[in-house]
């Protein structure tokens, strides 16, 4: 069983807490937000970010400029920003994939795979990640300015062109660069036009070339490999922060999304089997599943899932530790009978979206010891008629091929928000 880290059990304390006052009294917090934050968090947790005062701020100005937005047009923003849900995961992880690398590397005395491992790093940070990121932040300043400027409309694949942030800089009454913290088009600019040359002692001459000429319109300059790495980790922490104003928007739109049946404009690129399988394993976690096997074919997908025996109902005891000393929280966990059924149906819906190109995906389930529980299977195209079904649970069942889990149940895993003490 995964077990959480204490960075992770008290994330959405610390995000309630930051920002307590932003949060609506219809705020819905689902595991989208729930598993963004926690990752955030854990990170800086691990990381040992020492601005958090700037961090929190720059969160605060992002989500006002989404917030304001959206009371202007809240159609528009709302689907910028479910274009951005839809793919930003994809991103995320392969980014917190290659920051492993940029991790293992920084600080090291083998200059010329740092410094290429940074730019490279540096790259995908600024031309993926924090254009998706940002997108509706910054098209929620459209509104909210009532500008005309196209520059800060997303494109048609979801992101925003970053020189947008100078222009709201300018435009801001004091501005103060906090927007553009961690960017700098001419390090991008020179690793994608190869327009640096690596040197002795970690420092590398890096420029860059005019777009249309051959003629240098920035540079050279020299750096090194500690400020490259310092320019990489500014830039996470931007990424970071537009992350938690998306989450906190999310939570406080995700009912009024739901009730206009809001949906993406873009469809997200097809999952490659290793990351479909990855995903599965997550969401089955999710539901106190294990998995134990997953057969991705041209055309069916088969899972085995494993319930897990009841857990001990119980008070526990978290401790945070800080410099100085530590706080104690508390947090009931119970755990509660629910239909295998339901959760296999929840799993169904979860991965519908990911499972276009397959013709039908099945679902076994065994008890913790092994003995077949029974087995669920429906075709692709009938998972549509699954996606926010209320009605009865009888009226679900029927879209399934396949159903024999009857009335079976297993254990799922449920806890409270710590409490300090």
């Amino acid at each position: 069983m995964n077990r959480e880290t204490p960075s992770r059990i008290l994330a959405l304390n610390k995000f309630i807490k930051l920002f307590k006052d932003e949060i609506s009294v219809q705020a819905e917090i689902s595991d989208f937000e729930k598993n963004l934050i926690q990752n955030v968090f854990e990170r800086r947790f691990l990381l040992q970010y020492h601005d958090g005062e700037h961090w929190v701020k720059l969160a605060r100005t992002f989500y006002h400029f989404i917030n304001q937005g959206s009371f202007l047009n809240a159609k528009e923003i709302a689907i910028s920003f479910l274009n951005t849900a839809n793919l930003m995961q994809f991103e995320l992880n392969e980014a917190y994939d290659q920051a492993r690398c940029f991790r293992d590397l920084k600080g090291l005395p083998v200059f010329k795979k740092r410094i290429q491992n940074a730019l490279s790093y540096y790259k995908l940070l600024y031309e993926r990640v924090y254009r998706l990121v940002i997108s509706p932040i910054v098209y929620g300043y459209f509104f909210y300015s009532k500008s005309r400027d196209k520059l800060l409309v997303p494109k048609s694949d979801g992101r925003i062109v970053l020189s947008a942030l100078e222009k709201i800089e300018f435009w801001k009454k004091e501005p103060d660069r906090r927007l553009s913290y961690g960017l700098n088009s001419h390090i991008r600019n020179a690793f994608g036009h190869e327009s640096y040359r690596i040197l002795d002692d970690g420092l590398f001459e890096i420029w860059d070339l005019h777009p249309k000429t051959p003629s240098i319109r920035w540079g050279p300059e020299q750096w090194h490999a500690d400020q490259l790495e310092a320019l990489c980790v500014k830039l996470e922490q931007s990424i970071e922060a537009a992350v938690l104003s998306i989450c906190l928007y999310s939570v406080n739109n995700r009912k009024l999304i739901r009730a206009h049946d809001w949906n993406p404009t873009i469809t997200p690129p097809q999952l490659t089997r290793s990351d479909l399988k990855s995903f599965i394993e997550h969401v089955a976690n999710s539901l106190c599943y294990e998995m134990t096997k997953c057969n991705i074919g041209e055309e069916n997908v088969l899972v085995e899932l494993k319930t897990r025996p009841r857990g001990i109902d119980q008070v526990m005891e978290i401790f945070e530790g800080f410099k100085g000393g530590a706080r104690k929280y508390l947090q009931d966990v119970k755990y509660i009978e629910v239909l295998n059924i339901t959760q296999v149906l929840g799993l169904f819906q979860a991965i519908e979206f990911h499972l276009k190109g397959y013709k039908a995906i099945t679902c076994d389930i065994r008890d913790y010891e092994g003995s077949l529980v029974g087995s669920a299977s429906i075709p692709v195209l009938s998972l549509t008629n699954l996606s926010g079904n209320n009605s009865p649970l009888t009226e679900a069942r029927k879209h399934l091929s396949i159903d024999t889990l009857g009335t079976t149940k297993t254990w799922m895993k449920r806890t409270k928000m710590p409490v300090a003490v």
